[in-house]
């Protein structure tokens, strides 16, 4: 149902366990990279991840090693100066980018003999909306034949479809109480976040649905365990007691506790589940 997905693309993803839109809509990032500041060539600084917007200058293609690798060089500039910028491989990329376009670029600056530079920058149109650039980026896991720009329009697309219209499993006053944005807003600020802060709040809110929801099963299996019968198994007092007493060692405070407890349970008509801890020499064996 998504566009440039067909049967050979499909059978790709199936290696990440992706079968469905559900299952794209649930392929959460593994991290981000911060491309959401936006500075000119003249304020850059060597290490920084940044963006910049400019216009193609030059762009052409040599060849390294014999022919083996092939490198996509060229100029940017936007009015301030100019940012030499490199790719690996990707010869493709000076057809796109032909003299004159303006483009956004996201990456990091790197220094070559002394003048900055940016290698393998991810790289968009000026004039589209900004998936790759410009913003906080989620990173996927991937796999071979499943490129990050790729799967990030695909997950994209998903994401604005189906998002709005999940229903939310949490009650409206939980999500009140609890202080938490609602589950399509969640998920499209998970893949494509706005800033940190609400990156952080939809973090914060899938984190809490989830844990919610394991209280939600244990309070479950502990309602179904309460609500079984068994048979009440008592304990002759007598027969207790002569046991006690034939220990070399009276029972300790602790030990005498425990054991009433035990006693209660197993003459109660539901099943007991109790767990006896205690330190090494402690005296649980006794008990049991």
């Amino acid at each position: 149902a998504i566009q440039g997905i067909g049967p050979k693309s499909a059978r790709t993803l199936e290696k990440l366990g992706l079968r469905n839109l559900g299952d794209l809509l649930w392929h959460l990032p593994r991290r981000y990279a911060d491309y959401s500041q936006l500075k000119t060539i003249n304020r850059l600084w060597y290490g920084e991840e940044i963006t910049i917007i400019g216009a193609v200058d030059e762009i052409h293609i040599r060849s390294t090693r014999g022919g083996q690798m092939k490198l996509v060089e060229g100029v940017i500039s936007d009015g301030t100066g100019s940012l030499r910028v490199t790719w690996f491989n990707q010869p493709w990329i000076a057809e796109q980018l032909r003299p004159g376009r303006a483009v956004v670029l996201s990456g990091r600056i790197d220094q070559y003999l002394g003048r900055l530079t940016m290698n393998n920058p991810e790289w968009e149109p000026l004039e589209r909306q900004q998936l790759h650039t410009n913003r906080i980026v989620p990173v996927y896991p991937l796999t071979a034949g499943v490129t990050a720009k790729w799967l990030r329009r695909v997950i994209s697309s998903v994401v604005t479809r189906l998002a709005p219209r999940l229903p939310d499993p949490l009650p409206d006053s939980i999500l009140r109480s609890a202080g938490l944005m609602p589950l399509g807003i969640a998920l499209q600020q998970i893949h494509f976040p706005d800033d940190h802060r609400q990156l952080e709040q939809a973090q914060h809110r899938l984190a809490f649905e989830e844990m919610f929801l394991l209280q939600l099963g244990v309070l479950g299996q502990k309602r179904e365990w309460t609500g079984l019968t068994s048979p009440p198994l008592v304990v002759e007092t007598s027969w207790l007691d002569r046991f006690c007493q034939s220990l070399p060692y009276p029972l300790t405070a602790s030990q005498q506790a425990a054991l009433a407890d035990i006693q209660a349970d197993l003459a109660s008509p539901r099943p007991m589940n109790r767990l006896l801890q205690g330190d090494v020499g402690s005296g649980k064996t006794v008990i049991a």
